[in-house]
């Protein structure tokens, strides 16, 4: 019987705190192993909104989930050295904030890019995602591929009887198509009798970004030679609700326009229906003027 990780895609510093940790908590009380795949974050680290993302993932990574980069997206041809900067800036970016990716996802797609493929040879674990089914709830159940570790990397699981590399696959949920959605495709989910296998349970190993190392044997966690312990001792839910980062009038004109449409669209017609009042009471008084 193969082993199956639950991964949660698509998570990056606008992502809403309180609504992630309303989604990582249901995991927990569930006593349920995951995975959080976070977007490349390249600068302003030290942006409140990508602060307190980080506090929701020490959270996680503190319980049952662990955290893995999401691939970037090279346009064109891109240099060994680039790649391999943008990952180790990213890596950066995320570790000086306390959390520790241990793995990397990429879509099929990014497999055609041997830039790319030689780079992801830095980290042990490498998920690769269809990308057409990795919108769907019971799609999306790649191989998991072992990089630096000597493994190769190869396709992903078709559904056949025959096991692919490992015989490990992944269920995704795609975070971006809304809290609600998620929350909603990992309850059905869990109605599955799967026990879902965590990233901590099998070594991991991140070596040669540019200084950075992180090696976890399944006791000890080393990042750049230190140990460093998962624990957290924070308050996720209090610093979720004291963050203000929506509180600008530019955020709330433009967040979550799918649930506000109605909105718009009745604020449209008042202004219509005002514009038209107007022109009516500027007619009716030219009227008036030119009978006299």
């Amino acid at each position: 019987m193969r082993s199956e990780i639950l991964v949660i895609d698509g998570i990056h510093p606008v992502t809403d705190p309180a609504l992630l940790l309303q989604e990582l908590e249901y995991l927990e009380s569930r006593h349920v192993s995951y995975v959080l795949c976070v977007m490349p974050v390249y600068e302003h680290a030290d942006y409140p909104a990508m602060r307190q993302l980080c506090e929701v993932l020490r959270y996680a990574q503190a319980g049952n989930g662990a955290v893995i980069l999401h691939a970037p997206v090279i346009q064109g041809t891109a240099e060994e050295d680039a790649v391999r900067g943008q990952l180790a800036l990213t890596m950066r970016n995320y570790l000086e904030s306390g959390v520790i990716p241990i793995g990397v996802l990429a879509e099929e797609s990014q497999t055609e890019n041997a830039v790319l493929m030689q780079e992801l040879q830095h980290f042990s674990t490498v998920l690769i995602v269809p990308e057409e089914e990795g919108k769907l709830l019971a799609g999306a159940v790649p191989a998991l591929i072992s990089g630096s570790t000597g493994g190769t990397i190869e396709g992903p699981y078709d559904g056949s009887e025959e096991e692919t590399g490992d015989g490990t696959v992944i269920r995704v949920i795609p975070w971006q198509d809304g809290s609600e959605a998620a929350l909603r495709q990992t309850k059905v989910l869990l109605q599955e009798p799967e026990a879902y296998q965590s990233l901590w349970s099998r070594p991991q190993r991140v070596t040669g970004l540019e200084g950075t190392e992180i090696v976890w044997d399944g006791r000890v966690l080393l990042v750049n030679g230190e140990k460093t312990p998962r624990t957290w001792t924070g308050d996720a839910a209090e610093s979720s609700e004291a963050f203000d980062y929506q509180r600008t009038i530019y955020y709330r004109a433009t967040a979550d326009l799918a649930q506000q449409n109605h909105v718009l669209i009745g604020f449209s017609i008042l202004v219509l229906a005002a514009f038209l009042l107007m022109i009516w009471a500027a007619r009716r008084q030219m009227h008036r003027r030119f009978r006299r």
